[in-house]
């Protein structure tokens, strides 16, 4: 099963956010269902980490969900951190 790096799940989890749907966001995201829910089981095994409220037929943040979302957007909105490439850097010669 493909394990996603910080910031794919960030992008999977805002969309988890937006749609509501554990299937919609993976589907979104380019990935399959069960390594979206996986990954985030893997989240919230962490001790005190509990960022949705799920059921059989919903999926809901939680407030430390909606706290998680609004950092994740800035960071996965970013073009920047989006990118895998480094941060530029100025020259000091030239600043």
């Amino acid at each position: 099963m493909k394990t996603l790096d910080r910031l794919e799940f960030m992008r999977l989890f805002v969309r988890i956010a937006e749609s509501g749907s554990l299937k919609t966001a993976a589907q979104t995201v380019g990935v399959p269902q069960p390594t979206a829910s996986h990954q985030l089981r893997q989240v919230e095994s962490l001790p005190g980490v509990k960022p949705v409220r799920r059921s059989t037929y919903d999926l809901g943040l939680t407030d430390a969900g909606t706290r998680f979302l609004s950092r994740h957007r800035q960071i996965a909105g970013c073009p920047l951190c989006a990118s895998n490439r480094p941060f530029p850097i100025a020259n000091p010669a030239t600043s």
